[in-house]
């Protein structure tokens, strides 16, 4: 049984390849609209929250200052909760799981 399970996960990988490389144009356009949708929404949310004034240069500058400030920001917040992440102790713990058999 369990060659049969190594087997149908190994066709499911062949096609997946396979299907990928026609599915490559269709994901970078689904990644590049995610992109262009975060950058809007978190771009409306800063522009409510700090009352931005782009109706003048100065103001356009402002906004910019303070939307690529928080970008950094949440960059330097990926990173840390990444290094958390990694630093974690993910080995299993047979003492918390269930007796098979």
């Amino acid at each position: 049984m369990n060659w049969l399970w190594i087997l149908v996960i190994a066709v499911v990988l062949v096609i997946v390849i396979v299907k990928f490389k026609e599915m490559r144009h269709r994901l970078l356009l689904i990644l590049v609209v995610i992109l262009v949708l975060f950058f809007l929404a978190s771009f409306a949310q800063l522009y409510s929250t700090y009352k931005m004034d782009l109706t003048t240069f100065e103001g356009v500058a402002s906004a910019g200052k303070v939307y690529l400030n928080w970008l950094y920001g949440a960059g330097q917040n990926l990173f840390k909760i990444s290094g958390y992440a990694i630093k974690q102790d993910w080995s299993v713990n047979s003492s918390v799981l269930p007796k098979v058999g």
